[in-house]
């Protein structure tokens, strides 16, 4: 951007000496006149480029903003997704008809009785620990 000013700069000179020396000269005032509205405009035109230079910078900072919250919100959801996943782990260990059978000759325990529990009791922790 400041490139950009300095050659707006410059055509700004540009055209003030264009102004001076149509009047050293004595160039008729037409030309005067048309130089005057030329700088006006160039100089109103260069007023819009800076404004709209600012907007544009306020609106990358924007986005960027908005592309932190979404990585952040992505960063939760990944970890909310293998929470859930480690949930259904649990759930599905207990809603195991098998797990709660007997092994042969009904000696021993089944796997739900030999966890006592402690499955629930581990994924309750992790969830504990994030809140």
């Amino acid at each position: 951007m400041s490139v950009t000013l300095d050659k707006n700069a410059v055509q700004l000179a540009v055209i003030d000496g264009m102004i001076r020396e149509s009047h050293e000269t004595g160039f008729a005032q037409v030309t005067t006149h048309a130089l005057n509205i030329m700088r006006i405009r160039y100089a109103d035109l260069l007023a819009a480029l800076e404004e709209s230079q600012q907007q544009i910078n306020e609106w990358q900072e924007e986005a960027k903003q908005w592309r932190d919250e979404f990585v952040s919100k992505n960063d939760e959801l990944g970890e909310a997704q293998q929470t859930i996943a480690r949930q259904r782990e649990v759930l599905e260990f207990y809603a195991n008809k098998e797990h709660w059978e007997l092994p042969s000759f009904g000696r021993g325990h089944s796997k739900v009785t030999s966890d006592r529990g402690s499955k629930a009791r581990e994924l309750l922790e992790e969830g504990s620990d994030k809140a």
